[in-house]
């Protein structure tokens, strides 16, 4: 059985069918039951859409924060993390998951905290929709009422 759990982590953080799509696999690995993770394929590192996207994003940080969302900017072999354009992309050294790989040009991929694909979508994805995907999922509706009762 334990066998069968390392190939299922090794299938879900890359490597282990080589695909042709690299990232770096100890990041996604250290993101599990810690964030959650949009990634944002494009096709071109200038493209417009991945800055209007990261612009309405950005625009609640604090709803984010607390959502656990983290975001990875990606494109064919380079990657950034975070919502800053103006960070450098850096290479990719692994490959990417069948289950994260892209679609189309431009796509945005939420990934939860189970390190399971949430929503995959070839189009801008608006906060508000975002924000109310990630609030209807029955971990967050767990968090939302364990705080409650905290209170």
């Amino acid at each position: 059985m334990k066998k069968v759990k390392y190939l299922f982590c090794l299938f879900c953080f890359g490597g282990f069918w080589g695909n042709g799509y690299p990232v770096i696999a100890q990041d996604l690995a250290a993101l599990r039951w810690e964030k959650r993770l949009l990634l944002v394929h494009v096709g071109d590192t200038s493209s417009t859409q991945l800055v209007a996207q990261l612009a309405d994003w950005a625009g609640a940080p604090a709803e984010l924060e607390d959502r656990q969302i983290a975001v990875c900017q990606v494109q064919a072999d380079w990657y950034r993390w975070g919502w800053d354009t103006a960070v450098a992309w850096r290479k990719r050294d692994r490959t990417l998951s069948l289950a994260y790989a892209p679609r189309a040009d431009f796509e945005v991929v939420l990934i939860g905290l189970d390190a399971g694909v949430k929503l995959r979508q070839p189009e801008l994805l608006d906060r508000e929709s975002l924000l109310a995907r990630i609030d209807g999922r029955p971990m967050r509706r767990a968090e939302l009422r364990r705080r409650a009762r905290e209170r």
